[in-house]
């Protein structure tokens, strides 16, 4: 995974400092683990999986 853009990233922390949310870099890394942990389990199966449960059809893509 390509490191954040320190531009977007300072943008983001500021702001979320601003309305209150403090933002470590020990919870920047527990985000960036869910995530990648998140993006491994979005395999093409289980979207196939997914997307025949909520009745959608998965070989035309509606």
């Amino acid at each position: 995974m390509p490191p954040p853009d320190p531009h977007i990233h300072g943008d983001t922390v500021a702001q979320l400092a601003a309305v209150g949310i403090p933002v470590t870099d020990e919870g920047l890394e527990r985000a960036r683990r869910r995530l990648a942990e998140a993006r491994e389990r979005r395999t093409p199966e289980r979207l196939i999986a997914v997307r025949r449960q909520l009745g959608l059809d998965s070989s035309t893509g509606t």
